[in-house]
């Protein structure tokens, strides 16, 4: 999983075909984009990973904004029967 930060002093972002690239490094064969913008976010176990673009209406950089969809994964511990 890959989330790029932008219009930000440490990170500028990267175009479509630059993000292409960057996972075909990793050696990813298949990749989907599932969204951009300020209002991509990471958080793993409740804490913000990366840094989102300043929010529209506070000017904050770093804040979560509120968005209309979420991709949430989960590990569930597997155990064997016996």
């Amino acid at each position: 999983m890959v989330v790029v930060d932008g219009r930000q002093e440490h990170s500028q972002g990267l175009s479509l075909q630059e993000l292409a690239l960057f996972m075909q490094q990793l050696g990813c064969v298949d990749a989907l984009n599932i969204g951009g913008g300020g209002c991509t976010t990471l958080c793993i176990d409740g804490k913000l990973i990366n840094s989102p673009s300043a929010d529209m209406l506070t000017k904050a950089i770093g804040q979560e904004r509120p968005v209309s969809e979420a991709l949430c994964l989960s590990v569930n511990e597997l155990r064997s029967i016996r």
